[in-house]
């Protein structure tokens, strides 16, 4: 058997199927759920169904990573080169552009990880 969720050789993964159909294919009763023996068996096979908790990253490292790439950081070569012959004009668009892509994902990275936060502590018992 497979992972729950993964294709398996028999047909398309469970969460496509009709009902009937993935309660056969994950091999479980409708209204009685697993047997404590298959279930212990899937929980030593699988693992808990829990989210991982991974430490907190801080907001500075997620800032800094934003300037981390290497396109980024041609960008900056680009911006440095501008400046260097004269361009500066063309060197403060591009750290403006920098900064603004930057600042951009680090939001957008900041809110996913706030999202999953809360998404685990909603899971919590």
């Amino acid at each position: 058997m497979s992972l729950p969720g993964n294709r398996t050789a028999s047909g398309p993964a469970w969460h496509t199927l009709h009902a009937d159909a993935a309660i056969a294919q994950l091999r479980t009763h409708r209204h009685t759920g697993l047997d404590s023996t298959e279930a212990a068996t899937r929980l030593a096979q699988y693992g808990p169904n829990a989210l991982q908790v991974i430490h907190r990253v801080p907001w500075y490292t997620v800032l800094l990573r934003q300037f981390m790439d290497v396109l980024i950081i041609i960008l900056l070569v680009a911006a440095a080169i501008a400046l260097a012959v004269g361009e500066v004009g063309d060197a403060i668009t591009i750290l403006v552009i920098i900064l603004l892509n930057g600042l951009l994902g680090f939001v957008q990275e900041w809110k996913a990880e706030r999202a999953i936060e809360a998404l685990r502590q909603m899971l919590e018992p």
